[in-house]
């Protein structure tokens, strides 16, 4: 009940907005790459100048995070994205925030941990989320400790102009203004505007390019790598140019952190198509944008072209590579994995 009654709070609270405009909504935090920071990103339908005030839970001291919005307009409706990035946070320590009059909270984590749970999935809908109600209800009862999603958001985040991408990050709000929401686009993400609405509503570690399809962080053991398939597969839309992009950044940041082993032993790469398939009857390994990411995968890295298949259950595949560079791929969320690093 106590669910519902946040879902519901959460619509009614983005009825309020259709009214006012200017009510922040679809509030949500990530991580900038500095684990002292925490970036929040919220919107309105009228310009507003707003800002985030923060503080630890307990205490009356104060700080201010003033924001940098952007205009952008999808199917006739004019949004305005707000982003800001709470700074000098303390390891391990509960903070509250506020965003003009709303108020939310979250823990930062430890110093460099060993451990920590990450809930990842991908393909979840906002009409047919079979695991909406599960994934707020253990990320609120602490189960993990940030999201991972591979991309197909809302189903579509671009569907009715916009609206279905509204809801869908209303109705996540209880848990992901709390949590860290890390994303990759989709081939549902093409909104035929070159990823506009996926571009716009969410905030990634900067990788120098201006460009939140492809990024990385640092999380104690682990160096988090998420690439956009999705330049691949549309590349005869947009061009070839994103393609050479993301390569020339993927090669650098792959060789800082393989310099880097000592202190960071794993990498995890994370993306919404499979680079290793092994479902020779299925289209999700056969169609041309994945035979294309297989073939120039393979023909850059033949050394990393061993793979290790394993059964996923309802879902077509899950490869992982054999070498510690580790690739996560999830497919269909009938039931969400968590996936604990220790």
């Amino acid at each position: 009940m106590i669910l519902l009654g946040l879902i519901l709070l959460s619509l009614l609270q983005y009825n309020s907005v259709d009214a006012d405009g200017t009510v922040p909504d679809q509030v949500h935090i990530s991580f900038t790459g500095d684990m002292t920071e925490m970036a929040v990103t919220w919107n309105t339908f009228e310009p507003a100048s707003q800002y985030v005030v923060y503080k630890k839970v307990g205490t009356a001291i104060q700080a201010t995070a003033f924001e940098s919005s952007e205009k952008w307009v999808y199917g006739g409706i004019t949004r305005y994205r707000h982003t800001a990035t709470m700074t000098k946070l303390e390891y391990a320590t509960e903070y509250e925030y506020n965003i003009a009059g709303r108020s939310f909270t979250f823990k930062t984590l430890p110093k460099d941990p060993q451990s920590y749970k990450v809930c990842v999935f991908g393909d979840l809908g906002y009409w047919h989320g079979n695991s909406t109600e599960s994934i707020i209800k253990h990320g609120l009862a602490g189960d993990f400790d940030f999201i991972v999603h591979l991309g197909d958001i809302a189903y579509d985040l671009h569907t009715d102009n916009g609206r279905v991408g509204d809801n869908y990050l209303n109705t996540f709000e209880p848990l992901i203004s709390k949590i860290p929401y890390m994303v990759i686009a989709g081939n549902h993400e093409d909104d035929l505007q070159n990823f506009t609405n996926y571009q716009k509503r969410f905030s990634v570690p900067r990788n120098g390019h201006n460009d939140n399809q492809f990024y990385s962080f640092d999380l104690g053991p682990v160096h988090w790598v998420g690439v956009s398939t999705e330049n691949y597969g549309y590349y005869y839309s947009y061009g070839m140019q994103p393609v050479l992009t993301q390569y020339d950044w993927l090669k650098k940041d792959l060789a800082a952190a393989n310099a880097n082993r000592a202190a960071r032993p794993w990498i995890f790469t994370f993306q919404h198509r499979p680079f290793y398939c092994s479902n020779l009857n299925s289209a999700e390994c056969q169609s041309f944008e994945n035979r294309l990411i297989v073939g120039l995968k393979c023909a850059a890295f033949p050394q990393q072209a061993r793979t290790k298949s394993r059964g996923a259950g309802s879902r077509p595949s899950r490869d992982l590579d054999l070498d510690t560079t580790v690739s996560i791929y999830v497919r269909f969320v009938w039931k969400f994995w968590t996936l604990t690093v220790n």
